[in-house]
């Protein structure tokens, strides 16, 4: 899986095992920041907003508590995901 840090838009691409990416579609219409994932099926994206990709679909996840952009996320596991951003904001999703 490729995982970019992203400047105004992301275009966000997984690789499989021919050497080939394959171009998904956005998740939703807010920039991206960053993009992680636990598996090419299990893809998480970040910037005004958190969106989630299941392997055929982006869910835009809610979030009542998100006041500022985010700019980074990172996981141990599907179940286990942090995203960080503006003003101290450090998110945590816990599957």
């Amino acid at each position: 899986m490729l995982a970019t840090q992203c400047r105004n838009r992301c275009r966000i691409k997984t690789a499989s095992d021919a050497p080939t990416f394959e171009q998904l579609t956005e998740p939703t219409s807010f920039a991206l920041s960053a993009v992680w994932g636990s598996s090419a099926s299990d893809l998480f994206a970040v910037g005004a907003s958190v969106a989630h990709y299941d392997g055929i679909a982006w869910s835009e996840m809610a979030n009542d508590a998100l006041s500022a952009g985010l700019a980074d996320v990172w996981g141990n596991s599907s179940a286990d995901v942090f995203a960080v951003g503006a003003d101290g904001t450090i998110l945590h999703y816990g599957g």
